[in-house]
């Protein structure tokens, strides 16, 4: 009897083990990052233009990422970009596609960051373009730091050899929530002159800068004016739009 008692016990404790070690742990942040109604229009920032080379803010180590890193703020004109270049292509973009990324765009600020590095230490390159142990964060001009809610990090590094040097270059998406989920604000003030993307690791700090548009564009000045320029337009189409939906469907599912 008491054999069989102490059995029942340890199963009872190994389903416990199992379930505790399999089940995802619940992101506090996230579930109140949904619960937040999606901000409209007016209470949005938006940048002049959705790319922006990477900068060195401060540090020992200024070669830590390579000066061709950069980010691509993916907002609805970069997500209407994709689509069009996917139309020419002749790709298939179905209606659930169109929804989701719509979705993500209302509730989300959604960074594409491409980043490389050549440091002379390859193992701290390696994770630097992985962005292990590095700080993430958005600044604001008030200096307010906004951590994302998910970092969707590419798939397997590449690596080029760069004299003796190898180069290694990954393609992240960072998420944050557009709404400051404590205070049930905006994260960015529609009428901030700016915003900075900041990453920070091994005692140095870079970061990506975006001005604010325009509210009334000059005469003669197209108010896209980034699209016509070839690189600027390159960058922002590296991600395909059916690899862009694919990496983002998940966040959609939230609202489900």
């Amino acid at each position: 009897m008491s054999n069989a008692r102490s059995l029942t016990l340890l199963c009872a404790a190994l389903s416990l083990l199992t379930a505790c070690s399999t089940s995802p742990k619940p992101d506090p942040d996230l579930d109140i990052a949904l619960a937040s109604p999606a901000l409209n229009p007016a209470e949005t920032f938006r940048p002049a233009t959705p790319n922006s080379a990477i900068r060195l803010k401060e540090g020992r180590y200024p070669n830590l990422f390579s000066p061709d890193s950069y980010a691509v703020w993916v907002n609805e004109d970069v997500i209407a970009l994709k689509r069009a270049q996917a139309v020419e292509a002749g790709e298939e973009v179905d209606a659930q596609m169109d929804v989701t990324l719509a979705l993500v765009d209302a509730n989300y600020i959604v960074f594409e960051c491409h980043v490389e590095s050549a440091f002379p230490d390859s193992s701290i390159a390696y994770d630097m373009v992985g962005l292990r142990n590095v700080d993430v964060y958005l600044e604001t001009p008030g200096g307010s730091r906004v951590r994302p809610i998910q970092r969707i990090l590419g798939g397997t590094a590449s690596d080029e050899p760069v004299d003796a040097l190898t180069k290694f270059g990954r393609t992240n998406i960072l998420v944050f929530a557009k709404r400051d989920i404590l205070i049930r604000q905006p994260a960015i003030m529609p009428n901030a002159e700016g915003v900075r993307l900041v990453l920070a690791g091994f005692n140095s700090a870079f970061y990506f800068e975006w001005t604010a548009a325009p509210v009334i564009v000059p005469e003669g000045e197209n108010p896209e004016s980034w699209r016509s320029r070839p690189s600027e337009m390159y960058q922002a189409g590296k991600v395909h739009f059916s690899e862009l939906y694919q990496r983002l469907r998940v966040l959609a599912h939230m609202f489900d």
